[in-house]
């Protein structure tokens, strides 16, 4: 794994499996690469953190990178993550994008987001706007899911 990779985990437990079902993405989880070992991502007990991927020991982990036109952006993404490190998370927009998702509301209706707080898949997209792109044009950064990224015509899977 190398800076700017974007880390997606398949966390275990029940909660895991329903917030995937809900979501319809094989993944629960996104953060993004700083160094070999560290990442930057948003989880409910950090807020926006930098963490070791260690954390992810026994979990399946993917990676996926940024298409070549895109890597010049990674430091931009960075940037903007690391300003962000200390935000907390917004488990307000978590619980409206279940329900949203689990009602069928359309993704182009926007959820409850509270300021300077942040999900871990918004802080991704976020970071992507910042530096000049969007994953989905059509979405607003606070609706991206996992499954919205690593589906995006942006990326690309790591040994693939």
């Amino acid at each position: 794994m190398i800076r700017g990779d974007i880390i997606l985990v398949r966390n275990n437990g029940a909660l895991f499996d329903k917030i995937r079902k809900a979501m319809r993405s094989e993944y629960d989880h996104v953060g993004i690469m700083l160094t070999e070992n560290t990442l930057i991502d948003a989880t409910p007990t950090s807020g926006v953190a930098v963490r070791k991927l260690e954390v992810f020991d026994g979990l399946d982990v993917k990676v996926y990178r940024l298409k070549n036109q895109y890597l010049p952006n990674i430091d931009k993404m960075l940037d903007y993550c690391l300003d962000k490190v200390g935000s907390r998370y917004d488990i307000i927009q978590t619980l409206c994008l279940y329900i949203f998702i689990i009602l069928g509301i359309k993704k182009t209706l926007n959820p409850i987001d509270m300021q300077n707080a942040f999900v871990c898949s918004e802080l991704v997209a976020q970071a992507a706007e910042f530096s000049g792109f969007s994953f989905n044009e059509d979405m607003a950064t606070d609706r991206i899911t996992p499954a919205d990224i690593i589906t995006s015509d942006k990326v690309l899977k790591v040994g693939e």
